[in-house]
């Protein structure tokens, strides 16, 4: 058995919808505040342990403080829990009661607990908060899940017989364990541990459990460590429960929620933790829900194991929190990496074809004098801009452009699809994610290359007719297809670069080896070479070659440089030398004009 699904309606940013999970992981992306907390915090309400008509609400968990708060959690076989939340205004206070359950003879503490184990991990990894010795939190019901499988053991009933040696014999009970294979990787720890922190009657034993850790200096209990090793050591807590729950007497269904459980920890990590969580999902009946904005914790795509099914995109629309599920899109999963899977948290796309756009574009938009370009501006913008206001310093319009330009202000993502092949896919998969009026296409005009060396424009004109219902025939120019956010530039991206200030930056690279006589009529020859090589490839941009041997000629001036290191000295070279063409940055103009309806 399994949760299918959770109900939610006037609940804080939410409403009214309902989450659908999958019956092993479900993993909810997107922004900041978009509300994923919110569900998450449902399933804790009805499972964390605290009775759910003894919580209490106050007037920020409303939606409408006029309307009642309806929450309510359906299983796989047919069972129904439901609770009605109202608040009274005057006397200041919640009433929390059953509402429309089904399937339940009754719902006590222990048939709910029977229905359902919960662990809830915030996301603030508050240790003084979620390992508290108390019967509400997942810490607590660790230890006890322990306990009931050691009970008969010969060192629980020593410490119950001698308190006197309760130190030695409780740490056989709960387990002194060397996690090298994980905390080595993130942090400087041998062992951890747990141990009593005073005396105490046996009946009380788990309120007086402490973790203690080594890092080789010595036992210290956990909270004299940073936040990293308590992270790690949460983790190493979520392994340990993994292990005892097999032996443990079983809910019908277990659930793990993590919310954004990447905090404080490095990329290699979040990479491990995620083998970790899909282990804990292989357990019979058992459920792993998460919330992240990390790329690694998403990118493991795998058929079988991880699919676009299982992601859940949380937004909002105006103040109301929705949901967005994806379509299974098998041909987009094996070109989905740690690098391109920022498409889930972007509320805008710019695809391109290469790692050279994918370098210097960001850079382009955010560095370049835009200013200089103004007669390139639409009279809107101009306005919108302030800048033929003359109350208004230039370091303030100056500023203002700036903003505009910033794609990090605007959430943009440029994603590399590597072959002009792939672009009609990745347009479709990200407008399911965004709209599509909010996806960019930077073309390579070597699609018009003869001979079959270019990709047909029947494919372009194809995800145009299908994406905006239109019908496309050749009687419509080239130039229309930036009505539908698609771009051409004149012929390869690196055609954009100025040939005069390309070869006044390469010529500055020349380098005369030791022992040459005449030093100077070296050196002007290998600018004559230079120039003469540079001009031949600008001469015959339309062969498919222009690119490679361009970048074959560039990599010669940078020989200790790799590809994507000399992409972004170059940049910023062209930049500070105005060393792009117009036609480019007319393009770059146009879509920030679009994308900010100036």
């Amino acid at each position: 058995m399994f949760i299918e699904k959770i109900y939610a309606k006037n609940y804080k940013s939410i409403k009214e919808w309902e989450l659908v999970f999958s019956e092993r992981k479900t993993v909810l992306v997107w922004k900041n505040n978009a509300g994923k907390s919110n569900f998450l915090s449902i399933l804790d309400i009805f499972f964390s342990g605290k009775y759910p008509t003894y919580q209490s609400f106050d007037e920020s968990d409303f939606y409408d403080l006029q309307n009642p708060i309806q929450l309510k959690v359906y299983f796989s076989d047919g069972k129904r829990l439901g609770l009605k939340i109202t608040y009274n205004q005057e006397e200041l206070k919640s009433k929390v009661e059953w509402d429309d359950c089904f399937g339940f003879q009754s719902k006590t503490k222990e048939d709910l607990a029977k229905s359902c184990s919960c662990i809830y991990i915030p996301s603030d990894r508050n240790i003084n908060q979620h390992l508290k010795n108390n019967t509400y939190s997942w810490y607590w019901k660790l230890l006890n899940l322990i306990l009931q499988y050691k009970k008969e053991k010969p060192e629980y009933k020593a410490v119950i017989s001698d308190l006197q040696k309760i130190q030695e014999n409780f740490s056989k009970l709960l387990p002194t364990e060397d996690i090298s294979r994980i905390s080595q990787t993130l942090t400087y720890i041998n062992t951890v541990s747990f141990g009593l922190s005073e005396w105490a009657k046996p009946e009380d034993l788990l309120k007086k459990v402490e973790i203690f850790v080594n890092d080789g200096s010595g036992d210290r209990t956990l909270g004299k460590f940073w936040t990293w090793t308590q992270s790690t050591v949460i983790l190493w807590l979520l392994e340990l429960y993994l292990k005892v729950a097999q032996y443990a007497e079983h809910s019908e269904c277990k659930i793990f929620i993590i919310d954004e459980p990447e905090n404080f920890l490095h990329p290699h990590a979040k990479r491990l933790l995620d083998n970790v969580l899909y282990n804990i999902s292989l357990q019979e009946n058992t459920q792993i829900i998460y919330s992240t904005h990390s790329s690694e914790l998403i990118a493991n795509f795998e058929m079988g194991k991880f699919s676009l099914v299982d992601l859940r995109l949380i937004y909002k629309q105006g103040n109301e929190t929705k949901v967005k599920t994806l379509p299974d899109q098998e041909n987009i999963l094996h070109e989905l990496n740690a690098y391109n899977a920022e498409v889930f948290f972007a509320d805008w796309m710019i695809l391109v074809e290469g790692n050279t756009e994918k370098i210097m574009l960001p850079q382009i938009f955010f560095n370049y004098d835009w200013i200089s370009k103004r007669e390139m501006f639409a009279p809107s913008m101009v306005s919108i801009l302030d800048l033929d206001e003359p109350d208004i310093d230039q370091e303030e319009k100056n500023k203002k452009v700036l903003r505009l330009f910033d794609i990090n202000l605007k959430n943009i993502s440029l994603i590399n699809v590597e072959w002009s092949w792939s672009l009609k896919k990745w347009y479709q998969f990200c407008s399911s994610i965004v709209w599509k009026e909010n996806v960019y296409v930077i073309l390579d005009k070597d699609i018009h290359l003869p001979e079959g060396q270019q990709v047909n424009l029947r494919t372009i004109y194809e995800s145009i007719s299908m994406q905006y219902g239109v019908i496309w025939d050749e009687s419509k120019t080239i130039e229309n297809l930036s009505n539908y956010n698609r771009y051409l530039l004149e012929w390869e991206f690196e055609f954009a670069y100025k040939q005069e200030v390309l070869y006044s930056i390469l010529k500055e690279r020349i380098i005369i080896p030791d022992g040459i006589p005449d030093s100077m009529s070296f050196k002007m020859n290998e600018e004559e070479v230079l120039r003469s090589q540079l001009k031949m490839l600008y001469d015959n941009a339309v062969s498919s070659k222009f690119s490679s041997g361009l970048e074959k000629l560039i990599g010669k001036y940078f020989p200790e440089s790799t590809k994507p290191g000399i992409s972004k000295l170059l940049a910023k070279q062209l930049i500070d030398q105005n060393g792009f063409q117009d036609r480019l940055l007319k393009v770059l103009i146009h879509i920030v004009v679009k994308m900010n309806n100036l």
